[in-house]
């Protein structure tokens, strides 16, 4: 989901434990419904979606975490 630009130019693979790195971000949306599809479409896309509290955790390719959360 997000689009690796923290991961520098080309093909550098994925950032160190004792790099600087983006670890997680929040993306709040506008209601529970968009929440709930929102991962809806993440799962059925393949990606492990996991819940915690009102929130919904994905991890995307460069192993930043993406929380979702509504209003």
């Amino acid at each position: 989901m997000a689009d690796g630009q923290f991961n520098g130019v080309g093909d550098v693979g994925l950032a160190l434990d004792d790099e600087a790195r983006l670890l997680e971000f929040t993306l709040i949306l506008p209601t529970d419904t968009d929440r709930r599809e929102a991962t809806e479409s993440l799962s059925q896309s393949g990606l492990k979606v996991e819940r915690e509290n009102k929130s919904i955790l994905v991890t995307d390719p460069w192993d930043i975490q993406v929380r979702l959360c509504a209003i």
